[in-house]
């Protein structure tokens, strides 16, 4: 028992001399100590050539040995929490930065530029907020960080937070004057609609570089901003002068939109909501934004569907915006009155826009439920949006409602013959063109007389809805 005793002494006497030799080699800062054996030399070498083949299991499992003899040595925790984000490990990688954090005296600013990058890779609700915070004191270390600088900016970008990335922007290109650091800042001026100065950077950037991707990207959509600019300044002043009127931010978001300025356009329209929530044109030009951005979910998010259609120079023609512009100012005048918000609907409905167009039915309806162009513009949208058995019932009751409208019998009977009921369908075709003839209804019929075997009346229909077509009456 006594000798098992002395054991365990000296075995303890062992263990308190190796900690009190790896603390003073830690304390030394000069690399792993040399009574491992040349252990230490062989880890680089061997982590080293982990980098090299991109293997991350190995390059976690050698920094973590290197690491547990010389906590103080940045590259190699800097290649540790590296590896665990490759591998999105992002907790472990947190915990890694921590570790880093109590080793060394000083705050180093790679600690929190990594925790912003771990922040947003993984995604959490609070994800921008946490990622911004630390970049924030990334910075506070190291303030002409040009990295950590456009991280950052990239951030508030999606953002718009345009001053704050306008700043970010020129303390970068300050730090490292490259031709991208300048185009960048250039394009964060843009948004400030700072045209004389964006122009001067981006002169300034393609004299440093003209091969420079983002110089590329940039320089031209400046010089096709030139074209618009007396246009645009005229605009930015009716902005200036009238700040509430949403309708200068549109007209000018349209010309953005006309020069392939789609983010440009974007920030006016944005602006045009919120001033104007309920203007049905602000949303629809902000959709048409997202789309050309190709960004359908930040379309659907103003509910605005991806076939909005295009006129011939890309964007929604101006004559459709003011229609709607004149619709809007209608609905606003009479509040509560069903035939502003169905002839809206309808509007809606003839660019693609059925579930906005449903919306204007619905309260058409509300405000009047005996309203026939209520009852028409609600079942016409519900088919629009691939629900012909909720349109039925609304269609029926336009007809009902208006029992001498030759549009809602022949729309009646399209959604028939959308269900497969041929036969009433043909009768409301019939109902129809006994009230007005018109060669959409005789081809609808035909074409149901067609599907029941009935060749000679579909023959007959065809042959009207030709000579009605040929005279020009639909």
């Amino acid at each position: 028992m006594k000798r098992a005793g002395n054991s365990h002494v000296a075995r303890g006497i062992l263990a308190t001399i190796l900690a009190i030799l790896l603390m003073a080699t830690a304390s030394m800062g000069s690399g792993l100590p040399q009574w491992l054996g040349g252990k230490g030399a062989e880890w680089r070498k061997e982590l080293a050539a982990a980098e090299t083949a991109k293997d991350s299991d190995a390059v976690i499992e050698l920094a973590k040995r290197i690491l547990a003899a010389d906590p103080r040595d940045a590259g190699v925790w800097t290649e540790l929490v590296q590896a665990q984000i490759e591998t999105s490990d992002y907790d472990r990688a947190l915990g890694s930065l921590a570790a880093w954090e109590k080793a060394v005296k000083s705050r180093a600013a790679a600690i929190d530029d990594f925790r912003g990058d771990i922040y947003l890779a993984k995604g959490d609700d609070d994800a921008n907020e946490k990622a911004e915070k630390a970049w924030r004191a990334a910075l506070a270390v190291e303030p002409a960080n040009y990295v950590v600088l456009s991280k950052l900016a990239d951030l508030l970008e999606k953002q718009e937070r345009w001053p704050e990335v306008f700043a970010l922007r020129t303390r970068a290109a300050a730090a490292k004057p490259t031709a991208a650091m300048i185009a960048a800042e250039s394009w964060a001026s843009l948004h400030l609609h700072q045209w004389d100065a964006a122009s001067a950077e981006i002169q300034k950037a393609n004299k440093l570089d003209a091969t420079d991707a983002t110089v590329q990207q940039w320089l031209p959509k400046l010089e096709q901003l030139a074209v618009a600019l007396p246009k645009i300044k005229a605009l930015d002043a009716q902005i200036a002068a009238k700040p509430r009127d949403i309708h200068p931010l549109l007209d000018e978001a349209w010309i953005f939109t006309t020069i392939d300025e789609a983010p440009l356009a974007l920030s006016n329209c944005k602006r045009a909501m919120a001033l104007d929530p309920g203007s049905i044109h602000a949303r629809v030009e902000t959709g048409e934004a997202y789309l050309d951005m190709n960004d359908i979910d930040g379309a659907a998010g103003v509910k605005v569907s991806h076939d909005l259609p295009l006129g011939f120079h890309g964007p929604v023609t101006p004559q459709i915006y003011g229609e709607l512009d004149r619709l809007d100012a209608e609905v606003e005048q009479n509040r509560g009155q069903p035939g502003p918000l169905a002839a809206r609907s309808k509007a809606l409905r003839s660019i693609n826009q059925y579930v906005l167009a449903l919306e204007d039915a619905k309260a058409a309806l509300r405000a009047d439920r005996n309203s026939p162009e209520a009852e028409f513009e609600m079942g016409h949208d519900l088919d629009g949006l691939g629900k012909p058995g909720e349109a039925l019932p609304h269609i029926v009751r336009a007809t009902e409602l208006s029992p001498n409208n030759p549009v809602a019998w022949y729309y009646r009977g399209v959604v028939e013959a959308n269900r497969a009921d041929y036969r009433a369908a043909i009768e409301s075709q019939t109902h129809s063109l006994s009230i007005r003839e018109s060669s959409v209804a005789y081809s609808a019929r035909a074409d149901c007389e067609l599907r029941l075997g009935m060749a000679a009346q579909a023959a007959a229909d065809t042959q009207q809805a030709q000579r009605l077509a040929s005279k020009g009456q639909q």
